[in-house]
């Protein structure tokens, strides 16, 4: 920041920090934010849209000389400045902000139906929701895509998405692939994995004459037709693994202990050939 005069965003981001750190006002006791500037400031984090920014400065001016140390004048000289950034149709509460941790992104809004429905579209193991904070949170590798999703429905979250795209943490952020095991068996295939909605997502847009589940046993049986479409479509998320037609019970056994009890073996053993003979797991790369 050349004008020396000017606080810059990171100096707002720790005075808002420190406010908030003074806890929930229950008291008209001069300590921390009010009501009303808690409720907005809580979910402030870094790459604030320009109109939060300017909403930070502008409610911190009240605080500025009894509680930060620095001069009223100095914080409305910062309140204007950030001002002239913000376009006219721009408005603070379709902002959105990110705080990176080492593996999971808090992602703070004011309350909206559609920006809700957009976090709660994501995949259940990489999104999680704090009822007591009231803080959605989603994992490092699937915050660039969150935030995308987030601006078609209408959030403000360019500076978020600068922010991110520049993050240490989110670049090396790399998505863990789910292991899928296949069995082949004769024109149907097993297909076996833990929990994962996007590849349940996948699967179900297979024509169901295609495709079965067996809720039983937690697995599927697709169309042979259908892998290699399949695969394809996965092949960021998964790591598929085969079970060659020739693998022995006593090492199939073995195999699945990871992914299946010993009560769950039948359905799966009797989709393979009972022979002898000795196979190595193969890595099926497109």
């Amino acid at each position: 920041m050349d004008n020396k005069n000017i606080l810059s965003i990171d100096e707002l981001l720790d005075m808002n920090s420190m406010m908030l750190g003074r806890g929930m006002p229950v008291q008209n006791d001069g300590v921390g934010y009010n009501k009303a500037d808690y409720g907005a400031c809580a979910n402030y984090y870094y790459g604030l849209s320009n109109a939060q920014i300017y909403d930070l400065a502008k409610r911190l001016v009240k605080y500025s000389e009894t509680q930060l140390g620095i001069s009223k004048d100095m914080m409305r000289e910062t309140a204007k400045y950030y001002r002239t950034k913000v376009e006219n149709d721009s408005n603070r509460v379709n902002g959105v902000s990110i705080d990176i941790s080492d593996n999971w992104t808090k992602v703070g809004f004011r309350y909206n139906e559609d920006f809700i429905r957009v976090m709660r579209s994501q995949p259940r193991h990489k999104s999680q929701y704090d009822g007591d904070s009231r803080q959605w949170s989603v994992s490092n590798d699937i915050v660039i895509d969150t935030l995308n999703k987030l601006k078609l429905v209408g959030a403000d979250v360019d500076n978020a998405l600068d922010y991110a795209n520049n993050h240490s943490l989110i670049k090396g952020a790399k998505a863990e692939k789910t292991d899928v095991f296949i069995v082949f068996n004769e024109d149907r295939i097993c297909v076996k994995f833990n929990y994962n909605e996007d590849i349940i997502n996948e699967i179900r847009k297979i024509d169901k004459s295609e495709r079965t589940y067996n809720p039983k046993h937690k697995y599927w049986i697709i169309a042979e037709s259908q892998i290699k479409p399949l695969m394809r479509s996965l092949r960021d998320m998964a790591n598929f693994k085969m079970i060659g037609q020739d693998l022995c019970l006593a090492q199939c056994i073995n195999n699945f202990t990871n992914l299946l009890t010993r009560d769950r073996m039948y359905d799966i053993i009797i989709l393979i050939k009972q022979k002898e003979d000795d196979i190595a797991w193969q890595i099926i790369k497109l």
